[in-house]
């Protein structure tokens, strides 16, 4: 058993080392331009253990993919977003900020490089699902039209992140957080107010 935890602290060490490295590369460039030589070189192994651990640097990007969603959302839980009587785009902007802060290139590198658009479809799904499942029995719409107010305002919001990270201006956090909200309780109080006028006709 001991020499399976030495093994078992071993592969984590390299995984850990591999995902540090390409860490480092996604600042410096593309995700296309990042080869599996240089990363190698970075973690200060040879080609043969990465390929121990990974098949393609795909499954990289993938697992870093994970650890982000992993940490969005256990943050997001302790701060009682998920919880069922609230929807606070308050707590989903501080947590995004709070994650952004930790390491601020590699997220603005996340937010804004086409490569890596796993982070902003993250965050519009977390925002769709959690919408959807605290305002569906407040709404007189079909499931259909609420999975499109969803996409809408789960897209919108992700696209206000995107644009205020690249491009902040004089909005802090908090700025950005009070118009989103605006933006989503203007945009939900409209269709709660249309009813029945704008589900479709059946025909």
């Amino acid at each position: 058993m001991k020499n399976l935890d030495k093994f078992d602290r071993r592969v984590e060490k390299t995984r850990n080392a591999i995902i540090s490295a390409f860490k480092d590369m996604i600042i410096e460039k593309e995700f296309k331009q990042i080869t599996i030589k240089e990363l190698a070189e970075r973690a200060n192994i040879n080609r043969k253990t990465f390929y121990l651990h990974y098949e393609s640097m795909e499954e990289i990007l993938f697992d870093l993919s994970i650890e982000i969603s992993d940490l969005l959302f256990e943050t997001l839980n302790k701060k009682g977003y998920f919880a069922p009587d609230s929807f606070d785009i308050n707590i989903l902007i501080s947590t995004i900020e709070e994650t952004i802060n930790t390491n601020y290139e590699l997220t603005k590198k996340l937010v804004s490089a086409s490569s890596y658009r796993f982070f902003s479809r993250n965050i519009k799904d977390i925002v769709k699902d959690s919408f959807i499942r605290k305002i569906k029995s407040k709404v007189k719409v079909s499931e259909y039209n609420m999975n499109l107010i969803g996409d809408y305002i789960g897209s919108g919001i992700a696209k206000i992140l995107k644009d205020w990270f690249e491009n902040p201006g004089d909005m802090t956090a908090s700025d950005i957080a009070v118009f989103a909200s605006t933006l989503i309780y203007g945009g939900v109080r409209g269709v709660i107010d249309a009813g029945d006028k704008i589900e479709g006709s059946g025909k």
